[in-house]
């Protein structure tokens, strides 16, 4: 799936009037994952999210305008919903699904926001896959992890309509 994004360069002059620069305009995108035309048409492949500058260039002059690109996510969930997380034992993987997607698998890799509650250093989630190698994020316990309360581990990832989906689980703690 391709988004495009139609870009133009406009130039105000020593008369303070303002108009549309159409020739020699040099576009450029600071991705790879969003390529620019010599027309300005800005194209990005939807596999994950991405931001670009875009800069136009003419007659020794340059604007920069950023470009985020997001994926077709309305919708989220997790799998597990609830797991327990050994302190010092492997990480247990929570795997973010969107749908209708692209992106498939949600993770901070690729755009998703993670949010774990209570915030502390003795839990914590780094990218991962789970067991059939999906993306995920694999949540770990170490030492002084509080076994009282589970923690709440949220994804966010930015909807296509400007709102936000979102799925959460929870990683209940036990001894070693």
């Amino acid at each position: 799936m391709n988004a495009t994004q139609q870009f133009s360069a406009w130039g105000t002059y020593q008369d303070n009037t303002r108009s549309q620069i159409t020739s020699g305009v040099v576009w450029t995108s600071d991705s790879p994952d969003v390529t620019i035309t010599a027309g300005g048409l800005a194209t990005a492949q939807i596999v994950t999210s991405a931001a670009a500058t875009i800069t136009g260039s003419a007659q020794g002059l340059n604007g920069t305008a950023t470009v985020n690109v997001i994926g077709d996510v309305t919708s989220m969930s997790v799998s597990p919903t609830t797991a327990t997380v050994t302190v010092n034992a492997p990480g247990v993987a929570f795997t973010f699904t969107g749908s209708p997607g692209p992106p498939t698998y949600i993770t901070v890799g690729n755009g998703g926001t993670l949010t774990i509650t209570p915030s502390n250093s003795d839990f914590t989630c780094t990218v991962g896959t789970d067991a059939k190698g999906n993306p995920a994020e694999v949540c770990q316990a170490i030492t002084n992890a509080s076994t009282g309360s589970p923690y709440t581990i949220t994804m966010s990832y930015p909807t296509p309509s400007g709102g936000t989906a979102t799925a959460s689980a929870k990683a209940n703690i036990s001894g070693t």
